[in-house]
């Protein structure tokens, strides 16, 4: 999963990129989904990454500012994830 070009373009843009980041990181979640929820969060998380490489040095220190936020989201959903699952598997034996 990539950065859509116009989205880049937008945070180059903006006097904030700190503000475009977090907009962008609360985008992480999807409105549906199938599957593990975490894994596409931790794609999602991955193409935000990718800014913290950025030649601009605000937006790759703000990028890896986000990254960590979502990094932490992500490890939330797979604990809970993982929660779900062995409540799951007690209930059936």
């Amino acid at each position: 999963m990539n950065l859509h070009e116009a989205a880049i373009k937008l945070l180059e843009a903006s006097p904030e990129p700190l503000a475009v980041l977090e907009s962008f990181a609360e985008r992480i979640t999807p409105a549906s989904w199938s599957g593990s929820l975490a894994s596409i969060m931790q794609a999602r998380a991955r193409a935000i990454s990718t800014l913290s490489k950025h030649e601009r040095r605000d937006i790759a220190e703000n990028a890896k500012i986000v990254c960590e936020k979502m990094s932490q989201w992500v490890e939330h959903q797979k604990e809970r994830e993982h929660r779900e699952d062995s409540e799951r598997e007690q209930r059936f034996e």
